[in-house]
């Protein structure tokens, strides 16, 4: 079977050979026309973010009694209460090792009267639960601490005077909670293998906005990669809160990023805009429609992750003189699964990667920036580019580095090992639909985001875990039809299988496994699953061993270096992601004495492994295959050959740099860029130094855009100018 599926950044299906003559009258022929802007006139911001981060009173509430006494009360006693600073994550406060229910509580006053505009406090996560007061009432309620939510509080707030929010967060759990416990009686059923970091772990903030506002946009790309051009659709809610019918202009534009500068665009194409008629209390989406030209589009790819802002400025006919502004950052790239194989841009990809769950010892599931940047530097660094990531929502930073340093991600929400009564019960499902909601629309505008999981490791050989995977799958193209959906099954590979359609891979569009099987019997698991499902691409969602369940570290460096033998010989398989990157915390059985489990290539403190740089080592897209060299005049020569990966991993790959380094030497590095390399493509440099003192003091480095090194050879005998060094 030989099919072909295209997903574009966040965007429609678009057949890419139809662009070119559709662009003339993409915008005359659309509902809602775009109409260039020549010259935008400047407008004040109507929207403000006060941030509620910082210090905030803290109990736990053991008994689950804090509602009863009126913990949420605005003139509660707080003298008896802890002080933490939010985000707060207390497991990993010495002082609160617990599980259950506790309370936050701080005082604020806004820093302007709100008037007539909308006010709402919106939290980037808690975990796992909350119940949200502001002046002693109840504003809402909130499940899945992953996730980001809000509340209404136009009418509570108090302008210039103390208000008062306290949030009740509780990270206990059952088998109705996702994640939660199972049915059964095994000990393992009883807890899920990740830590219950509870606590109001991200950022809270206090948005003011006028009455009619953006709620949120969704950008969708479609290059045409035989012109250069690529269509844009832009998608924005808008949102009227007041009690009569609304009149507004949407005004957009697109910038280019480069770090932290922008620059415009030189096409009217760039600059747009549009008419936005409301109801009183509607939500309406206003959708238009543009064209780039081939000069304003740069494709976002692994090797050159170029990314444009949108800005959305909504100005409203009773208030011309503001405008409620929204920005999104996005990317122009294509993604496809074609046949057996998946795409980026046109070109075939076979990607390594790794699973990295939320943790940190220090900052548990809070996860700042600087957390993020070196994890995911640490992954970039080893050829970490494809990744299921985890079993819930990423943190927006990690997205936000995955955006900018070029990975691709499949974020999954929610059912981890849910059983067939979890999965058949409507509340259960209702709740793991609005938990996928939040994740796809805070995230459908991320170009490293390349396809959605609907789940971890259910029985997806039951009924109704095929009722799930066919529903589930279903219900996220409600959301975004742009990006290709899979789960990560654990029965794709069942030898007693009668039908193919028996077990939920049939209607996915990629197939993805968790496979523990030993090196010398992973490839028969992955032919059964090609044989199973010909014409899918199929990517291991996960496969490792652990550091504790070897007899030695050469062990375990040996099956990482088999298991990629492995995947070389079979060109069906477009990614494998380790399991893990960094070991985790956990009270499931059989996790190690000292609280973590250590499947990690890296330990709790980063501190690589062996097992880091084997598989650095493997999932190098190019190497140095061969480096003879010679000593003439007192300048030691290299003549080195560089080859791309024919087989796994493999993809054309750009930006790189080969250098020598000698530091004993009078001009210790020596480098030369290279050429964009194909699969399998091979050339040769030439490199010359002056002679070193030392052969332990030189080295031949491929090094990446970023100042990574993708392959190294070290100490080099210079003596022996015809011996051949290979890897």
């Amino acid at each position: 079977m030989n099919t072909s599926r295209l997903w574009v950044a966040t965007g429609a299906l678009l057949a890419a050979s139809a662009l070119a003559t559709r662009a003339a009258p993409f915008l005359a022929t659309h509902a809602r026309s775009a109409t260039s802007l020549s010259a935008a006139q400047p407008t004040a911001s109507a929207r403000t973010a006060v941030s509620l981060n910082g210090e905030w009173h803290f109990a736990v509430d053991p008994a689950g009694e804090g509602e009863r006494d009126r913990w949420f009360a605005p003139d509660l006693d707080q003298r008896r209460w802890d002080r933490v600073d939010v985000p707060h994550c207390w497991p990993v406060d010495p002082r609160y090792q617990y599980t259950g229910r506790a309370w936050y509580r701080r005082s604020f006053t806004p820093p302007e009267p709100i008037g007539s505009r909308h006010a709402r406090i919106e939290f980037d996560a808690v975990f796992a639960r909350a119940r949200v007061w502001l002046n002693g009432t109840l504003v809402g309620a909130h499940e899945g601490g992953y996730t980001p939510f809000g509340f209404d509080v136009t009418d509570l707030l108090k302008s210039g005077q103390p208000n008062v929010v306290a949030v009740e967060a509780d990270n206990s759990w059952s088998t109705r909670t996702m994640p939660g416990a199972r049915p059964g009686t095994d000990p393992s059923v009883r807890v899920y293998p990740w830590w219950d970091y509870g606590g109001i772990v991200r950022p809270v903030a206090l948005v003011v906005s006028p009455p009619v506002y953006i709620q949120k946009q969704r950008i969708t790309t479609t290059p045409d990669l035989a012109s250069g051009a690529a269509a844009i659709e832009v998608a924005v809610w808008v949102r009227n809160t007041t009690a009569q019918r609304a009149s507004s202009r949407l005004r957009m534009t697109i910038v280019r990023l480069d770090g932290d500068r922008e620059f415009a665009l030189d096409t009217p194409a760039a600059r747009w805009e549009a008419s936005a008629e409301t109801l009183a209390g509607e939500t309406k989406a206003v959708t238009v429609r543009t064209t780039l030209p081939k000069g304003a589009v740069q494709l976002w790819g692994l090797d050159t992750p170029t990314l444009y802002k949108l800005r959305a400025e909504l100005i409203t006919e009773s208030a011309p003189a503001t405008a409620d502004l929204h920005d999104a950052t996005f990317g122009i790239r294509r993604f496809e699964v074609r046949g057996e194989e998946l795409h980026l841009n046109g070109r075939a990809v076979r990607l390594g990667g790794a699973n990295r769950p939320s943790d940190d010892p220090v900052f548990g599931l809070i996860e700042p920036a600087a957390v993020v940047e070196r994890d995911v530097r640490l992954m970039k660094a080893a050829g970490m580019e494809l990744q299921r990531i985890n079993h819930h929502a990423p943190p927006p930073a990690l997205l936000d580095l995955a955006d900018r340093l070029g990975m691709l991600i499949v974020p999954e929400a929610a059912n981890w090992q849910l059983q067939p009564s979890q999965m058949d019960d409507p509340a259960m499902r209702a709740d793991f639909e609005r938990q996928m909601r939040e994740l796809v629309e805070r995230d459908w505008n991320h170009p490293s985001v390349v396809a959605w999981s609907v789940g971890n490791e259910y029985p997806s050989d039951t009924p109704s875990g095929v009722r799930w995977t066919r529903d589930m799958a279903a219900f996220v193209r409600t959301i975004d039809r742009s990006r290709p959906i899979t789960f990560a099954s654990y029965r794709a590979f069942r030898a007693d299988l009668a039908r193919p359609e028996d077990e939920g891979s049939h209607y996915v569009d990629f197939v993805s496994i968790n496979s523990y099987a030993p090196a010398e019997r992973l490839g028969a698991v992955l032919d059964l699953v090609h044989q199973r499902y010909p014409g899918k691409p199929i990517v291991i969602s996960e496969f490792g061993v652990r550091e504790d369940k070897v007899a030695s570290r050469d062990e375990r460096r040996r099956y990482f270096s088999q298991a990629a033998a492995v995947l070389r010989q079979r060109p069906f398989v477009a990614g494998a992601s380790v399991w893990t990157f960094q070991d985790y915390r956990s009270r499931f059985p059989d996790t190690a004495p000292n609280g973590y489990r250590p499947w990690g290539l890296v330990g709790p403190d980063r501190a690589p492994r062996d097992a880091y740089h084997v598989v650095a080592t493997e999932f190098a897209t190019v190497r140095i295959a061969a480096a003879p060299m010679s000593l003439a005049g007192g300048r030691l020569i290299a003549r080195v050959e560089v080859q791309a990966r024919p087989d796994f991993p493999s993809r054309r790959i750009s930006g790189l740099t080969l250098r020598i380094v000698a530091k004993d030497s009078a001009n210790p590095r020596v480098e030369t860029a290279l050429p964009d390399l194909a699969p399998g493509e091979r050339i040769q440099r030439v490199l010359a130094v002056a002679a070193p003192t030392s052969a332990a003091e030189l080295s031949l480095e491929i090094v990446r855009r970023d100042g990574s090194v993708m392959h190294r050879l070290a100490a080099i005998d210079r003596l022996t100018p015809r011996q051949q060094v290979s890897q």
